[in-house]
């Protein structure tokens, strides 16, 4: 079949989840079917990584989607209902360039990655349409509200109704929806119990994400990664440093903490001259960084879907600590393949209690390694977005 592809973002380099779960798709794909491209971004597409992603498409089309933050845009959202996201997102010329590719390649089925860059206008294309819905976003902006700052929550508050009701309407353009949980399908249908939908869990390279450390680090290290310009992932770490790291310094105070991601904040650099705290931004190959360290913490509070670093982090054998939002698309068994806590306390002696338990420590590395091999091996996962595609009939929404 011929399949073309609408991306909000390219797909390379692969840094963030997003990026990650659609190569994986794309690899398995290609092998069967014939792929087509059409890509917003927002900070170009470098010549080298264009030239990774080009073997696997028959065509490409990238289309510049510069739009800054802007007052007027918020305004017009509050005034038409239309959330801010999806004004963000609307690109003409990405729909023009949807209607061509279909005429000139007779394109089967059209997969979109998010909600927010469906238009109306998506509804009326007379052809098979898939959704990726790697999370849901009025959940994530309704966390803005509770643990953002005071920007984050008014824009919280006046966004996340307008843009749940967006969200859940817009599964009714699309003759198949992708939820990569099983939590996620089962809120989305409590709103809008109509939509067909199937399960593809997030899945990574297992084969990639492998240790090649032979024992734990003697040295008591945690980890972080993240886009560090993000907004969600700049209150988890200051959360985390302000709120978690003294009550862990109290029993374990050469503890070292390490924080890895691209483009950070001011915020960001200014937490990282705190002692004992590393920054490095873009590196080469997070495995290494990764592989360093004695546990993995993610204390994500603005969070919705499955955040790929967890899997990551477990294909890597490294304990990793949650927060309950962090988690809550997995299911982990906490105790077992991962540590989850509700209170910056309980997060803290999660963090001393697997780093002094050697026991502990072996038992949630090994079993989160299993873990992520039985259910989250992205070669499995890929097939099954196959089948799915595979079993289509020749029916389509009108």
């Amino acid at each position: 079949m011929n399949i073309l592809f609408y991306l909000h973002e390219f797909c390379y380099p692969l840094r963030g989840g997003d990026r990650v779960r659609i190569f994986n798709f794309l690899r398995k794909l290609n092998q069967s079917h014939s792929l087509y491209l059409i890509s917003l971004t927002q900070f170009g597409v470098e010549k080298e990584s264009f030239e990774k992603i080009k073997p696997y498409f028959k065509d490409i089309i990238i289309i510049e989607n510069k739009k800054k933050m802007a007052l007027w845009r918020y305004v017009k959202s509050l005034i038409t209902g239309i959330p801010y996201k999806v004004i963000h997102y609307n690109s003409i010329k990405a729909e023009q360039a949807i209607h061509s590719m279909i005429q000139t390649y007779n394109i089967d089925i059209l997969v979109l990655d998010y909600f927010f860059i469906a238009s109306k206008n998506i509804k009326k294309i007379k052809i098979k349409k898939y959704l990726l819905a790697p999370n849901l976003e009025y959940v994530l902006l309704k966390r803005f509200i509770k643990y953002g700052s005071l920007k984050r929550k008014i824009y919280g508050f006046t966004q996340w109704k307008s843009l749940m009701k967006y969200e859940i309407n817009s599964y009714n353009y699309f003759d198949k929806i992708i939820f990569v949980s099983e939590h996620d399908e089962k809120q989305a249908k409590i709103k809008n119990p109509d939509i067909d939908s199937e399960v593809v869990e997030g899945g990574i390279d297992t084969h990639y994400f492998l240790t090649k450390r032979e024992q734990k680090p003697s040295i008591p290290h945690l980890i972080f990664v993240g886009t560090l310009w993000y907004y969600p992932n700049i209150q988890a770490i200051n959360y985390f440093v302000r709120k978690i790291l003294p009550f862990i310094k109290k029993e374990i105070s050469e503890i070292q903490l390490t924080i890895v991601g691209d483009n950070p904040s001011k915020e960001i650099k200014n937490l990282a001259k705190k002692s004992g705290i590393s920054l490095f931004g873009s590196v080469a190959d997070v495995r290494n960084f990764i592989d360093r360290a004695s546990a993995f913490i993610v204390p994500h509070k603005i969070v919705s879907g499955v955040p790929y670093k967890i899997l990551e982090a477990l294909s890597m054998k490294i304990p990793v600590i949650s927060t309950v939002e962090a988690c809550e698309g997995l299911k982990v068994n906490p105790g077992e393949n991962i540590l989850v806590a509700e209170t910056p306390e309980e997060f803290a002696r999660c963090v001393i209690k697997v780093i002094k338990d050697e026991f502990l420590w072996e038992k949630i590395s090994t079993n989160g390694r299993k873990f992520v091999e039985t259910c989250h091996n992205a070669d499995i996962t890929a097939e099954k977005l196959e089948m799915i595609i595979n079993s289509l009939d020749n029916r389509v929404k009108v």
